[in-house]
């Protein structure tokens, strides 16, 4: 009876588990097509330069989308989801920045590229000290 009872936990474990993965990736997919599209949208700002806005928005995006890279890595059991998460998230930042330079009504930046690598920075490491040593929430 014990036995028949763990198979039937692990198995709605398995299918909570694939269900987050699936789910959790979808997220992500949409995630980055809104970062791609905003990207590569004519921008209109009458905002001062000196503000920073687009700093701080290329950092809050980028932190985003780190966090939710290492939550699917780590769904998906990824031995380096950290790593992975900064990696992917930052060069991601660096391809839309190629990318903006060869459109004619966005610019290259290269801070851009710095606060898109900050964010993602942030979110791996913020991520990594609330999420898991705090455990707000199981990761599997």
């Amino acid at each position: 009876m014990g036995f028949l009872k763990f198979l039937g936990t692990a198995g709605a474990r398995f299918v909570m588990t694939s269900q987050l993965r699936s789910s959790g990736r979808l997220w992500v997919y949409f995630y980055l097509l809104f970062l791609f599209v905003v990207s590569v949208l004519p921008l209109k700002s009458d905002l001062p330069e000196c503000l920073s806005w687009d700093k701080i928005a290329h950092v809050f995006l980028y932190f985003i989308l780190a966090v939710m890279i290492v939550k699917i890595s780590l769904v998906n059991n990824k031995k380096f989801g950290f790593l992975s998460a900064f990696i992917y998230s930052s060069c991601l930042g660096l391809l839309i920045e190629v990318i903006q330079f060869f459109l004619p009504y966005r610019s290259f930046e290269s801070l851009d590229i710095l606060a898109n690598s900050l964010g993602s920075f942030m979110g791996v490491i913020i991520y990594r000290l609330i999420f898991i040593k705090f455990k707000f929430f199981s990761t599997a």
